[in-house]
């Protein structure tokens, strides 16, 4: 009897061992079925093909620091002041697209500026307020030049490529493209008259009175964020005159019409242009730089200048000091490199590179 129960609690004991052998196996068999699938997901090539996008999107953006979609490109419309006379080379928009290079991406900064404009004329060339034809006239079959007569489609007299002709040709008038020219026996003189010369051949067209010139910046520079330095030249009567101008170009955009700066006069103390800038802050917010401002109290410590007696003179008055300056009106490279950094830091600052 005892020899047959000790029989018995040896099976009991071999019949749990077995349960617990069996139970393992069911486990691992589970286990390895788990971690197949894992592993055919891991290797799946579609898994792996987003795997390597989203890793090599991250290296484009990563890149050298730079932007992987970086803006348009930036267009700067302005007169000499913006053509940088006097910098001896050196000019605001030079400087802002190596900042932008350095520090973003590769992205266009042109310089419309074309010393002797008004606004009248420089918002003509950027296609705001267009040219318009003042007189009938008769396009040619062939490329020979004939004249032409054209204001602002405000009514306002311009006078566009006095010194360059940024923006402006191949001009489109009336469905034909060509360009604008002008003729006068010296460069100085007052006497001119426009031209006008189809680029192919074709036939003739009959041009009515107040027919838009469509210059080539209305099409180009479309989607490019615009830095605009106008009013030196006049051209404006009041300070709503000035901004309707200004605007005329922002409107002209299509890419963001958010994404602007507008740069205050450097010319004049702070007694006169008091009413312009104070008009032009309200209007603008951090859009508006005051250039005036800032030239005279902090541009010669930002320079690294030592002011002179006569630059404290001038910035006790609110005026340009002439350590920044090549002549009455003109900046020098350090004017124009201050204002270039300047343009630079509030475009960050506005965070017009996020996309």
């Amino acid at each position: 009897m005892k020899l047959l129960d000790k029989r018995n609690k040896n099976n009991l004991f071999l019949f749990g061992l077995f349960c617990v052998i069996l139970l393992g196996i069911i486990g691992y068999s589970l286990h390895n079925q788990q971690s197949s699938q894992i592993l055919k997901d891991l290797l799946n090539t579609d898994n792996l093909n987003d795997i390597e996008d989203q890793g090599a999107q991250e290296n484009l953006d990563d890149a050298d620091g730079k932007m992987a979609n970086p803006l348009p490109g930036i267009i700067c419309w302005g007169d000499s002041l913006t053509a940088g006379a006097g910098g001896e080379g050196v000019t605001f928009p030079l400087v802002l697209a190596k900042s932008i290079s350095d520090n973003y991406a590769d992205i266009p900064v042109v310089n419309c500026g074309v010393g002797g404009e008004d606004t009248n004329t420089i918002i003509g060339r950027a296609g705001g307020v267009p040219f318009v034809t003042t007189e009938k006239m008769t396009i040619p079959a062939n490329t020979s030049q004939v004249v032409i007569n054209f204001a602002s489609a405000n009514g306002a007299p311009v006078a566009p490529l006095k010194q360059g002709d940024c923006g402006i040709n191949p001009v489109n008038i009336s469905g034909v493209e060509g360009y604008l020219l002008k003729s006068q026996e010296k460069t100085d003189s007052g006497d001119y008259v426009y031209m006008f010369s189809r680029g192919v051949e074709g036939d003739p067209v009959q041009i009515e009175s107040g027919e838009i010139i469509v210059t080539s910046a209305t099409v180009q520079y479309e989607n490019y964020i615009s830095v605009i330095f106008i009013g030196q030249n006049g051209g404006w009567s009041d300070p709503e005159d000035l901004i309707a101008q200004q605007m005329s170009i922002i409107n002209n955009n299509h890419y963001d019409q958010e994404k602007f700066i507008i740069l205050g006069l450097t010319s004049g103390n702070e007694k006169d242009r008091t009413e312009l800038e104070t008009a032009l802050s309200e209007y603008y917010g951090d859009k508006f730089i005051n250039l005036r401002q800032y030239l005279s109290s902090n541009g010669m410590n930002d320079a690294g200048l030592v002011p002179t007696e006569q630059d404290l003179e001038a910035m006790k008055i609110g005026s340009v000091p002439p350590s920044l300056l090549s002549d009455a009106v003109h900046l020098n490279a350090y004017g124009y490199t201050l204002i270039g950094n300047l343009v630079y830091e509030r475009i960050r600052e506005l965070f017009f590179f996020e996309q």
